[in-house]
């Protein structure tokens, strides 16, 4: 089972499978691998939910959540804040944004990232945090993190205290 993954965007298309442009994805080492969504993407509030207060977390039901991965913030912090183990806000699944770390192929994400050769990212992590989670989670390099955001309808502010 290959870890990298095709994940099909468009805007304002019914059929992204079929009309949308293509972003390569690593899958999460310990992630679901069962899955098949359809959905809005939303991008978290802060970007790269440093915050344990997510400001958006009511957009999330039923949406794809874009997350930026950084430095500050391990990756199953970001994911508890943004879904918590029950996902209570609903979302269908986690893009992470890569920083620039990982290269196009995936080969390399970092010293602990993990990457396709150990089977997805997170190779290190607890394995019982993943599987309390039910929903994939992604990680795209920043260049297809770009093209993402570019679909997107949004607006650059600064939020006092959080950036």
């Amino acid at each position: 089972n290959f870890p990298v993954k095709q994940l099909f965007f468009c805007v304002g298309c019914p059929h992204p499978q079929h009309e949308g442009s293509i972003v390569n994805a690593l899958i999460a080492k310990h992630s679901i691998r069962n899955y098949d969504f359809i959905g809005e993407l939303v991008y978290c509030i802060p970007n790269g939910a440093e915050s344990a207060k997510i400001i958006n977390k009511y957009q999330f039901a039923d949406r794809v959540v874009l997350v930026d991965r950084g430095q500050q913030t391990t990756i199953q912090d970001k994911i508890n804040r943004i879904a918590g183990n029950e996902n209570i806000a609903g979302a269908l699944a986690i893009i992470l944004a890569d920083d620039g770390q990982c290269n196009t192929e995936f080969s390399y994400c970092g010293h602990r990232a993990g990457n396709a050769q150990d089977g997805g990212f997170a190779a290190h992590d607890d394995k019982i945090f993943w599987s309390e989670l039910d929903i994939p989670v992604f990680l795209v390099t920043a260049a297809s993190a770009d093209r993402l955001k570019q679909g997107m309808n949004m607006k650059t502010m600064k939020i006092p205290r959080m950036g």
